[in-house]
């Protein structure tokens, strides 16, 4: 049972860090230049 909670938390936690990072990602994308907005599809 712990060994599952351990999973579930590390599962949790590696995908708010996809999820940060996504957003990072998409804020930084505008103050790129435009190739690097147009790989992104708008």
């Amino acid at each position: 049972m712990e060994e599952a909670a351990a999973v579930n938390k590390a599962t949790t936690v590696e995908r708010n860090d996809n999820h940060c990072g996504e957003f990072t990602v998409g804020r930084l994308l505008p103050l790129s230049p435009p190739t690097s907005d147009g790989d992104n599809g708008g």
